[in-house]
C-alpha cells in the first residue's frame, strides 16, 4: 500500500517525469484482480490522494466497464464502503468526488430507488444538502430516464431547500429544480413564483446567473405562466448597476425569451425605458484615446448590457402599439444636450427604421451626425447608415448630399471613424447591386477620392483593408465602365501585393485586383495579371489560400481561356480541397497555430470531450471548396472539372467538422446536375454520393440539404434509365430510417425536429413512385406507411407534417392505384375526412383531394364513407371565404363531390355542377371536362337542364 500511496504522490506532482512514473506503476497495478483494494485505501488518504483515488476509481472501474464484471460480493462491499466514507465531517471535496462515485456505482447496479434515498437524506442536514442538490444535478444531466420515474420525490426535495437558511443552497436549490423542469417539461406555478423571489432576494449574489441562465433554458421549452412577475423581476434586477454583471446580463437574457406581444402597455414601456438605459452604458465612456483605437467593433462572446439593451429594443421596436412612443424618445433623446443620450437615439432610430419604413422619412436627421464634431456621433450614424443602406439604400439615395456627407468622413483623424466610413460606403453600393437599382450620384468622383485616399502613405492597415474592399465594390457596380481606371489602380494594386506589407494587405489588394479585372472583362489584362499572380504560389500559405480563393473571378473573365492555367491552380485547389484536418481532445495535442474548440456535440462519440482542430487547415479546405462551388455556377465551362469536382464534393457531403464545407459540396453536386450535356455521366457518381450520406445518422438541416439534392437529381435524370428497382427500394429504405429518425425527436422531444424533412421526403417519395409505380407498393408499406400513421397520431404534429404526410399518401394512391385498404376499410380515407375539418386551408384542400381519389375507387369499400365524406366536403363548401380566398379548396372539393355524385350519389350532381367552369387549376377544369365526357349520359338523365356540352366547351 505504501508504493501505491508513494505512486499517488508522484501523479501530483508538478515534475513531468516523476508524473509519468507514478501513472506506469498505477497502470501495471490495475492488472492485479484486487486493484480495487488499494482504490479504496486511497480514499482514506489525506485530501488531494483521496480525491485522486476517486478519479482513478470512476476512470478505470466505472467508464471502463470494469465494476459490472466484479462479483456482486465486491459490489456490494465497495458500495458500503463508499457510503460509510458519506460523513458531514469531511471536505466538500471529498464529499463531492465520493458523492459522485457513490451515484455512478448504484446507477451501474441499477439502483436508482437507493440514490433517491441519498438525496433524501442528505437534504436534511445543512452539511450535506450541497450534495443532495450536487446528486440530483448529475441525475438530471445524465438518466433522464431516472427523472420521469422519481421526479416528484427529487423536485419534493430540492422545494425544501428553497426555503434553507443558507442563501447558496436555497439558490443552487432552485436552479436544480429548474433543470428537473427542463426533462419533465413542467415548471409549477408555486415553484416559478419561489425561484423569482428568490432571484429578487439575492440580486448581488453571485451564484445567481446560473439560475438565471437555466431560467432561459426552461423559458425555451416549456410555455411558463404570468410571465409579466418574471419581467418585473428581471427588471429590477438588470436595471440596477450596483448588482453583478454577470446577473445583469443574464437578467436581460431572459427578458428577450419572454412574449412580449402578450405584455400590458405598463410593462412595454418599463421595458422600452430599460432598453434605452441600457444602451447608455456605453464601452469605454470616459476613454475617448481607447475607443478609437479599437478600429474595428469586436462582438464580444460575453454580451454587455449595451448590446443587450439594443437586442431589447430590436424586440419592442416589432410591436406596432409603441412605435410611436419609441419615436417620440428617439427625438428626445437626439435634442438632448449629452453626447451619450444622441448616441443612444442614433442608434434607436436606427433599429426602429430596419423594423419600420416609415421612420425612415427622419434619415435626414442622422445625417446631420456625419459632420459632428464629436467622433462617437459620427460613427454611430455611420454604423446605423451602414445597417440601413444594405436594406434601403435605393429609397434612400433622394436625400440630397448625403454621399458628400459621409465621403467628408474619409480623410478623419479618428481611424475608427475613417474604417466605419468606408464600411457605410460599401453597405451602400451593395444595397443598390442587391436591388438592381442605378446609383444617382457620380461615382466617378467616388472613384476618384478613394484614389486620392489610397495613395496617402500614413493610410491605417485595418482601414486599407476596407477601402480595397470599397474600391472592388466600386468596380463591380461599373463593369466594364471601370476600365478607364485600369492604369491608375492595376498597377498600384499589383505593388501592393508584391510589396513587404503584412499578408492581410497582400491578400485584401489580391482580392480588389481580382475583382476589378473581373469587372472590367478585359480578356488579355486578365490573363496579363493572372500570370504575374501565380509566381507567388508557393511563397506564403496566406497568399496561395488568397490566389485560390480568388481563382472563380478570373475564371469568369477567361471562361476557356482560364484552361491554360488550370493545370496550376486547380491541382493546389483539389489539394486544399481534401487537406486532412487533424482533430483532438486536448490542447496539448494539436499542433502549433490557430485552433478552435468544436462543440462536442457535431462529433460522434465525443461526448463530454472538447474537439480542437486547427483553423489553419481548416480554412484552407474551406477557401478551396468555396471557389470550386463558385466555379461549378458557370454551367458548361466547367465540364473540364465536373469529376474531380463530383469526386472532392462525395468525399465532403458528409464532413464532420464544418457545415459550410458540407453545404458547399452539396451546392457543386447541384450546380453538376443543372449541365445538361454531362447528365447521363455525372447521375450515378452522384447518386452514390447522396445514398452514402442517407446511410448515415445526419442532423435535420444537412438530411434536408441531401433530400433536396436528391429531388434535383431524380428530377434531371427522370428520362434516363439509370436507377433499378432494387435500387429504388434500398433508397426508400434508408429514406424511411431518416424519417423514422426524425419521429422519434418528434416523440421523445430530445431534440427540435424539422417539418421540412418531411416535406423534402414526401417530394422525393413523388419522384420514385411517378417512375417505379406499383413496384414500390410493397417497399412503401412497409417502410412509409407505417411512419405515416405514426406521425398523424403525434399530438404534437405541426401542420406542415400533417400536410407532407397527406402529400405522400396522396401520391402512393395516384402513382400505384393502392387505396390501402385493411379489414374492409381505409384508414387515410376515414383520417381524411375528419382533416376536412381542420383549421388549415392547406390540410383541407388534401383533405378533399384525398377524398376524390378514393371516390374514383369505384369501390364498394367506399360506399359506407359516402355520407361522411359528403358532410366533409359540404363543410369546405359553407365556408365564408369558399368562393373567394378560398376558392382553390373549394374547387377541389367540388371536384370530389363531381366523383362521388357520378358513382355513388347522383343526386348531388346539381352540387357541383354550380360551380363550373373552374377559376383556378386548369388541370382540375380538364378532369372535371374527361368526367364529364365520359359520364355525359348519367349526368345528362339526372340533370336534363344543364348544357354539360356547352360546359365541356369553356
Amino acid at each position: 500500500m505504501e508504493e501505491f500511496e508513494s505512486s499517488l504522490a508522484l501523479i501530483l506532482s508538478n515534475n513531468n517525469k516523476l508524473r509519468e512514473q507514478g501513472e506506469n506503476f498505477i497502470s501495471t497495478l490495475s492488472n492485479n484482480p484486487d486493484f480495487y483494494k488499494y482504490l479504496l485505501y486511497g480514499l482514506s488518504l489525506p485530501l488531494d490522494q483521496s480525491c485522486l483515488s476517486s478519479i482513478i476509481f470512476r476512470q478505470m472501474f466505472i467508464d471502463t466497464g470494469r465494476f459490472v464484471k466484479l462479483s456482486p460480493s465486491v459490489q456490494l462491499e465497495i458500495k458500503d464502503y463508499l457510503l460509510s466514507n458519506l460523513v458531514p465531517e469531511k471536505d466538500w471535496r471529498f464529499i463531492k468526488s465520493i458523492g459522485f462515485l457513490i451515484t455512478k456505482v448504484l446507477q451501474n447496479l441499477g439502483n436508482y430507488e437507493e440514490i433517491i434515498n441519498i438525496v433524501e437524506l442528505c437534504k436534511s442536514n445543512q452539511r450535506m444538502a450541497k450534495l443532495a442538490i450536487y446528486i440530483v444535478e448529475v441525475i438530471a444531466q445524465n438518466w433522464p430516464s431516472c427523472v420521469e420515474k422519481y421526479g416528484n420525490r427529487l423536485n419534493s426535495a430540492m422545494w425544501e431547500l428553497l426555503d434553507n437558511n443558507d442563501s447558496e443552497i436555497r439558490i443552487l436549490s432552485g436552479k436544480s429544480i429548474c433543470e428537473l423542469s427542463l426533462i419533465t417539461r413542467n415548471l409549477h406555478p408555486d415553484v416559478q413564483e419561489k425561484i423569482l423571489s428568490l432571484a429578487s432576494l439575492y440580486t448581488e449574489h453571485p451564484s445567481l446567473s446560473v439560475l438565471l441562465q437555466l431560467l432561459c433554458n426552461v423559458i425555451k421549452k416549456i410555455e411558463l405562466q404570468n410571465c409579466e412577475s418574471i419581467s418585473k423581476v428581471m427588471i429590477t434586477i438588470s436595471s440596477n448597476k450596483k448588482n453583478p454583471s454577470e446577473n445583469r446580463i443574464t437578467a436581460v437574457e431572459v427578458l428577450l425569451l419572454l412574449p412580449l406581444k402578450e405584455f400590458s402597455q405598463n410593462q412595454l414601456h418599463e421595458l422600452l425605458a430599460l432598453s434605452f438605459s441600457l444602451m447608455a452604458e456605453i464601452n469605454y465612456y470616459n476613454d475617448l484615446q481607447t475607443w478609437s483605437e479599437e478600429i474595428q467593433e469586436i462582438k464580444l462572446i460575453n454580451n454587455e448590457p449595451y448590446t443587450l439593451g439594443e437586442d431589447l429594443l430590436r424586440l419592442l421596436c416589432k410591436i406596432r402599439s409603441l412605435y410611436e412612443s419609441i419615436l417620440k424618445l428617439v427625438d428626445a433623446h437626439l435634442n438632448a444636450a449629452h453626447w451619450v443620450h444622441q448616441h443612444v437615439g442614433i442608434i434607436a432610430y436606427g433599429l426602429l427604421s430596419l423594423v419600420n419604413k416609415k421612420a425612415l422619412s427622419g434619415f435626414s436627421t442622422i445625417t446631420q451626425y456625419f459632420c459632428s464634431q464629436n467622433p462617437r456621433l459620427v460613427w454611430a450614424a455611420l454604423r446605423i447608415a451602414s445597417v440601413l443602406f444594405l436594406k434601403e439604400a435605393p429609397s434612400l439615395q433622394c436625400i440630397g448630399g448625403m454621399l458628400n456627407l459621409i465621403v467628408h468622413s474619409m480623410n478623419s483623424n479618428v481611424k475608427k471613424v475613417q474604417y466605419q466610413c468606408f464600411i457605410a460606403l460599401e453597405a451602400y453600393y451593395q444595397g443598390l447591386i442587391m436591388k438592381n437599382a442605378q446609383c444617382q450620384e457620380n461615382i466617378h468622383e467616388m472613384v476618384l477620392k478613394v484614389y486620392q485616399v489610397l495613395g496617402n502613405p500614413q493610410l491605417n492597415h485595418e482601414v486599407m483593408v476596407e477601402v480595397l474592399t470599397f474600391l472592388a465594390i466600386l468596380a463591380e457596380t461599373m463593369q466594364a465602365e471601370f476600365g478607364v481606371y485600369s492604369d491608375k489602380f492595376v498597377s498600384g494594386l499589383k505593388n501592393l501585393i508584391f510589396s513587404n506589407m503584412p499578408n492581410h494587405i497582400k491578400t485584401s489588394a489580391l482580392a480588389c485586383l481580382s475583382c476589378v479585372v473581373d469587372s472590367i472583362g478585359n480578356t488579355a489584362l486578365c490573363q496579363t495579371v493572372l500570370v504575374e499572380i501565380l509566381q507567388l504560389l508557393g511563397s506564403d500559405d496566406a497568399i496561395d489560400n488568397a490566389i485560390i480563393e480568388n481563382a472563380p473571378h478570373f475564371f469568369y473573365c477567361l471562361k476557356s481561356n482560364f484552361y491554360q492555367f488550370s493545370s496550376i491552380i486547380m491541382p493546389i485547389l483539389y489539394k486544399n480541397a481534401l487537406t486532412t484536418v487533424d482533430v483532438h481532445t486536448s490542447k496539448s495535442e494539436a499542433k502549433p497555430g490557430k485552433i478552435i474548440v468544436i462543440a462536442s456535440f457535431e462529433m460522434k462519440g465525443s461526448e463530454g470531450h472538447e474537439m480542437i482542430v486547427c483553423t489553419d487547415d481548416l480554412n484552407k479546405k474551406l477557401i478551396a471548396m468555396k471557389s470550386l462551388m463558385m466555379m461549378s455556377i458557370v454551367g458548361n465551362d466547367f465540364i473540364p472539372f465536373i469529376f474531380d469536382a463530383i469526386n472532392i464534393s462525395s468525399q465532403l457531403i458528409n464532413y464532420k467538422y464544418n457545415k459550410d464545407i458540407r453545404s458547399y459540396a452539396i451546392k457543386i453536386l447541384k450546380h453538376i446536375l443543372k449541365i445538361p450535356s454531362t447528365i447521363t455521366q455525372v447521375i450515378n457518381p452522384i447518386m452514390k454520393s447522396i445514398f452514402s450520406c442517407l446511410v448515415e445518422p445526419i442532423n435535420s438541416k444537412h438530411l434536408i440539404n441531401i433530400l433536396h439534392l436528391l429531388y434535383i437529381a431524380l428530377e434531371k435524370s427522370y428520362e434516363i434509365e439509370f436507377l433499378t428497382l432494387d435500387q429504388a427500394e434500398k433508397m426508400c429504405q434508408v429514406i424511411s430510417l431518416q424519417m423514422a429518425n426524425e419521429i422519434n425527436k418528434i416523440k421523445n422531444q430530445s431534440e427540435s425536429p424539422n417539418s421540412e424533412v418531411f416535406v423534402k421526403i414526401a417530394k422525393v417519395n413523388e419522384k420514385l413512385l411517378k417512375k417505379f409505380k406499383n413496384s414500390l407498393c410493397p417497399v412503401f408499406r412497409t417502410n412509409f406507411k407505417p411512419l405515416c400513421e405514426e406521425l398523424l397520431l403525434i399530438e404534437t404534429i405541426y401542420d406542415k407534417e400533417i400536410i407532407a404526410i397527406q402529400g405522400m399518401l396522396c401520391d402512393y394512391i395516384e402513382f400505384t392505384n393502392d387505396f390501402m385498404c385493411e379489414n374492409e376499410s381505409f384508414p387515410f380515407l376515414g383520417l381524411s375526412i375528419k382533416l376536412a375539418q381542420h383549421l388549415n386551408s392547406t390540410v383541407r384542400h388534401n383533405a378533399s383531394y384525398a377524398i376524390g381519389l378514393y371516390a374514383q375507387s369505384q369501390s364498394e369499400v367506399f360506399k359506407k364513407y359516402v355520407d361522411y365524406s359528403v358532410e366533409a366536403l359540404n363543410s369546405i363548401l359553407i365556408h365564408p371565404q369558399s368562393k373567394d380566398l378560398l376558392i382553390e379548396v373549394s374547387e377541389c372539393a367540388v371536384e370530389a363531390l363531381a366523383w362521388i355524385s357520378v358513382y355513388y350519389r347522383c343526386d348531388l350532381i346539381l352540387t357541383w355542377v354550380e360551380w363550373l367552369p373552374f377559376k383556378c387549376l386548369a388541370s382540375d377544369t380538364q378532369k372535371i371536362k374527361n368526367l364529364i365526357a365520359n359520364n355525359l349520359g348519367t349526368l345528362q338523365r339526372y340533370a336534363p337542364n344543364v348544357d354539360f356540352i356547352g360546359i365541356m366547351s369553356k
